[in-house]
């Protein structure tokens, strides 16, 4: 779960490794197009806010191919999530990463993970989401 509303940019979803909504993404090629794949934590661009079927028709056919897009959000923004680590300790003012599964973690798994934000607000009995800065 991911709770941010805004006009967002659109990519396609890559057809090897689909998004969904909430997961942490990054850039990649695949068929000469960019596209948005899960994040496995070394270049993570954003959070997917959406993620929708377009049905188009085939050139030449009357069958219908199926195509994912989601909405992007990549700018500083705070937010909310259940998608983290739940094995790590979230203190305020912690650095964040996405872990190798995609999710936010004060662990930082290499050396080549980024920082890609802050806790504002951990964990506590009356609060299992994770309020984060994203940088």
């Amino acid at each position: 779960m991911l709770e941010i509303e805004n006009n967002l940019p659109t990519f396609k979803v890559s057809k090897t490794s689909p998004v969904k909504l909430g997961d942490i993404v990054e850039f990649a090629i695949e068929e000469n197009e960019v596209v948005v794949v899960r994040s496995k934590g070394i270049s993570p661009v954003g959070f997917a806010t959406a993620v929708y079927a377009d049905l188009s028709l085939q050139e030449n056919s009357l069958t219908s191919r199926e195509t994912l897009h989601a909405k992007v959000e990549f700018r500083k923004i705070t937010g909310h999530t259940d998608l983290y680590e739940t094995t790590q300790i979230y203190p305020t003012n912690a650095n964040l990463y996405v872990s190798e599964e995609g999710e936010l973690t004060t662990r930082r798994p290499s050396s080549q993970h980024p920082v890609v934000g802050l806790v504002i607000k951990g964990l506590s009995p009356m609060n299992s989401l994770l309020h984060f800065l994203w940088l």
